[in-house]
C-alpha cells in the first residue's frame, strides 16, 4: 500500500435500520464520529520515545514506520541522558508541587516512604519538562536500569 497521509474514512452510505431517527443508526453515527475524534487527535500528536527496544521484547515492539504511515503522527526520539540531565535542574519547589499534585489525584498509601515519592516527583517533574520540550502529546519508554556493582573507595593505580 502506498504511503497516503491524506486517507479518509469511508462515508456512511446507507443507514441499515430504516431511517434516521432509529437509535441504532445514532449509534453508528456516534461511534464514526468518537473513530473520526481518534484519528484526527492521532494524526497531529508527537509520540516521544525514550529508551530502546532490547532482545525479547518483541511482544512489545512497534513499528514506527508503519504507525506514522497508518495514523499520520511524528515520533520524536528523546535521550535518556536529556532527562537524566532535566532532572538534575528540578528545584525543591517543583517537587512540593509535584508532591501536592500526587496527593490530590492518587490514593497514597502510607507505606509509601517520603525519600521514594520525592524521588517519583523529581522523576516526574523532568518528564513534563521533556514533554515540553518537545512538543510530545504522548510518551512510551523503557530502559533497563544500569547500578555500578562495584564502590570505589581509592583512586584508580
Amino acid at each position: 500500500m502506498p504511503f497516503n497521509r491524506e486517507k479518509r474514512f469511508p462515508q456512511i452510505r446507507r443507514i441499515d435500520h430504516g431511517h434516521l431517527h432509529h437509535p441504532v443508526a445514532w449509534a453508528e453515527i456516534r461511534d464514526w464520529v468518537e473513530a473520526a475524534k481518534v484519528a484526527s487527535v492521532m494524526r497531529q500528536n508527537r509520540v516521544g520515545v525514550l529508551g530502546h527496544y532490547y532482545g525479547g521484547m518483541l511482544d512489545v515492539y512497534s513499528d514506527m514506520t508503519q504507525q506514522a504511515a497508518a495514523f499520520g503522527c511524528h515520533f520524536e526520539l528523546v535521550e535518556m541522558c536529556e532527562l537524566h540531565a532535566l532532572r538534575q535542574t528540578v528545584t525543591a519547589e517543583e517537587v512540593a508541587a509535584k508532591l501536592q499534585v500526587f496527593h490530590k489525584e492518587f490514593a497514597v498509601a502510607p507505606e509509601c516512604e517520603d525519600a521514594e515519592l520525592e524521588r517519583a516527583a523529581r522523576t516526574s517533574v523532568a518528564l513534563d519538562k521533556l514533554c515540553q520540550n518537545h512538543n510530545l502529546g504522548s510518551l512510551a519508554y523503557t530502559t533497563r536500569a544500569w547500578k555500578a556493582t562495584s564502590t570505589r573507595t581509592s583512586s584508580p593505580a
